[in-house]
């Protein structure tokens, strides 16, 4: 070999290019690439993952954390992150990740977002008709005169509760006091 190639040869060993979105990955591999965006592996390709909130990306021993408070719905999230996200609002909403996209959505019952057994909850058995919805099966309307139900990811009206016990939520079971109607089926 000649001088010059064996010169050449150990500048490119020292030269070390930083990953970049679709380069190959390990499926927990993890990085900031910069202050705003985390670089993450999604079926062996890293993407990008922004990191909206205040504390952005940021690299601690052992971990990193990207502050998705600032994210959109729509924004791209690893599916391995499915559920993991952040409560937003003072707990009336939160941003989730669910299929490789994060969602903002309302967290309008009592218990608002909240973190449950080290995972985050949202309480949605309380809803507006156009909401969106993932396995909540059924709501109340803030103004307790409407159930509705979960169809194509989103909260629509069922009935009119117009009994006396109007649309009401226990254990997270929502019952629908029909009135008058309810009393003439029995």
């Amino acid at each position: 070999m000649t001088a010059r190639l064996i010169a050449a040869l150990v500048l490119a060993a020292g030269c070390r290019r930083e990953p970049a979105p679709g380069d190959p990955c390990e499926s927990r591999d993890r990085r900031c690439r910069d202050r705003t965006t985390e670089l993450a592996c999604e079926g062996g390709k890293l993407i990008e993952v922004p990191c909206k909130g205040p504390k952005g990306c940021v690299e601690e021993p052992m971990k990193l954390r990207c502050d998705v408070t600032g994210n959109a719905t729509g924004d791209p999230c690893p599916t391995d992150a499915e559920g993991s996200g952040a409560c937003l609002q003072a707990g009336k909403a939160w941003v989730v990740c669910r299929g490789g996209r994060y969602a903002v959505e309302p967290c309008r019952g009592v218990r608002g977002c909240r973190e449950q057994g080290g995972k985050l909850a949202c309480d949605q058995t309380v809803a507006e008709p156009g909401d969106a919805c993932a396995r909540q099966t059924g709501a109340c309307s803030p103004d307790g005169l409407s159930a509705l139900v979960c169809e194509d990811a989103r909260f629509v009206f069922q009935a009119r509760c117009t009994g006396e016990g109007g649309c009401s939520v226990h254990a997270d079971e929502i019952t629908c006091d029909l009135g008058k109607l309810q009393r003439e089926r029995r």
